[in-house]
């Protein structure tokens, strides 16, 4: 009687605990090994999750007040379940957190957490050496954005990035990135205009080995920047405004001076006019100065000469011409195309001895052969075309088929069929150009009616 209970007790439990599992918004089963130089991350996903995971590392162990200073050292797909951590040589703790758009700020020891430290013995050989990338930070300057850090060392070759989100792991580091020379310390980007940028810098030899790291506030802007796009950046020199008197108005000039405009007066903008350089300075009016890469600035008053000069409009002949061009017409000799005769290529002439047998035992060039003398040649053009389309009916050699395209053009030409014919005998001409040519060129002729 008490095992029954107990039974049904436990699935009761059972019951209640499987979906606050599935519903749990953090991972479970954290553990961290230690090797030499990395720390061996893996843990199991919450069913039906779809967002990612943040790992984060810290020298001491992380909860709600010690967290604002752990440092987030990865991110991963809601698949994954392990990460490989290289951190300098000391102990550290781990947490791995939920975020599908707000980041779960829950930490279970044993869960999604550790509760011992893990202790790295050394650095990677690469990671030694690398650079430690800190107070990046990005600011507006004219058409430009000026970019400052700090790097510990001036001699590691360093790949700056540039996205319109911001960029927390190095899965997002996706765009083609710019090499900056050792011992550089600022740089200025000019990105185009009206667009928010973000801003990472890492060590040139950590991304070719693919584990770059990126820390929010120190290699990688968390703010984005904007240079403006107003008129000065459009490409339109300065402007002078005029005012256009409206129809009702007189003209200005007529004896008072213009006014303020008024709502019968519309105010546009014309193109400075250009000044020469002996003018006084008093006199000058202040262009605008030559765009930053990549966006030049479109002077609209020079002519560049890309355009093709326009094509003289059509006159009809006058009488006398006319007449003229007749009497040349009338005059020039008639030019008919040769009627062309059929013929065999040499490959098809010794072919030939094999007959309608060697067909039937499938050879193409004494099937040809017999083709091309037994029917084209002796003028049976029916059942040439029969033969050369039942031919071709089955994939055949490139050098047979074209023969047999070659040859079924000559039949189409000789039936009248000019337009056929043309096809048949482009197809063919790549392989026998010399052959090939005098008909088309013959069939063309014919077409055009000359």
């Amino acid at each position: 009687m008490k095992k029954p209970a107990l039974l049904a007790l436990l699935l009761v439990l059972g019951a209640w605990d499987a979906p606050a599992q599935a519903s749990a918004p953090f991972v479970s089963r954290l553990q961290a090994k230690a090797g030499q130089s990395s720390v061996q991350l893996s843990w199991r996903t919450v069913p039906g999750f779809a967002g990612t995971h943040r790992i984060y590392r810290h020298t001491l162990e992380i909860d709600a007040a010690t967290f604002p200073q752990a440092v987030q050292v990865g991110t991963v797909g809601a698949a994954a379940g392990a990460f490989e951590d290289f951190p300098a040589a000391g102990s550290y703790y781990y947490a791995v957190l939920l975020d599908d758009g707000q980041l779960s700020l829950m930490f279970v020891p044993f869960r999604n957490k550790t509760s011992s430290p893990v202790q790295v013995a050394s650095a990677a050989p690469e990671r030694g050496g690398a650079t430690l990338i800190t107070g990046l930070a990005a600011e507006v300057s004219g058409d430009a954005v000026r970019l400052s850090f700090q790097s510990s060392r001036g001699d590691r070759e360093l790949l700056l990035f540039r996205a319109l989100q911001p960029m927390r792991s190095g899965e997002d580091l996706t765009s083609s990135p710019l090499p900056l020379e050792a011992g550089r310390r600022d740089y200025e980007d000019f990105p185009i205009p009206g667009l928010d940028y973000y801003y990472a810098l890492v060590d040139a030899g950590l991304f070719k080995l693919g584990k770059p790291e990126l820390v929010a506030g120190q290699n990688s802007t968390l703010q984005p920047v904007r240079v403006p796009l107003d008129a000065g950046r459009v490409g339109l020199p300065p402007a002078v405004m005029e005012e256009v008197p409206s129809p009702a108005q007189p003209a200005p000039g007529g004896g008072r001076p213009p006014a303020a405009a008024a709502p019968g007066t519309a105010r546009v903008a014309a193109p400075a006019p250009r000044q020469p350089a002996s003018a006084p300075a008093s006199e000058q009016i202040a262009m605008a100065p030559v765009r930053s890469a990549p966006l030049p600035y479109l002077d609209l008053g020079a002519a560049r000469g890309l355009s093709t000069p326009p094509l003289p409009a059509s006159r009809p002949l006058g009488p006398l011409a006319r007449r003229a061009v007749e009497a040349m017409l009338r005059e020039a000799p008639a030019r008919e195309a040769p009627r062309l005769r059929a013929q065999a290529l040499p490959e098809e002439m010794g072919a030939a001895s094999g007959s309608a047998s060697g067909a039937a035992e499938g050879n193409e060039d004494a099937a040809l052969g017999s083709i091309a003398t037994e029917y084209l040649l002796t003028g049976r053009l029916p059942e040439a075309e029969k033969g050369l389309r039942a031919f071709l009916a089955v994939p055949r050699p490139e050098a047979a088929a074209a023969r047999a395209r070659f040859y079924l053009g000559q039949v189409y030409y000789l039936q009248g069929k000019l337009q056929p014919a043309v096809l048949e005998l482009l197809l063919a001409r790549p392989r026998y150009y010399a052959a090939v040519e005098p008909w088309l060129e013959n069939c063309l002729q014919r077409l055009s009616g000359s």
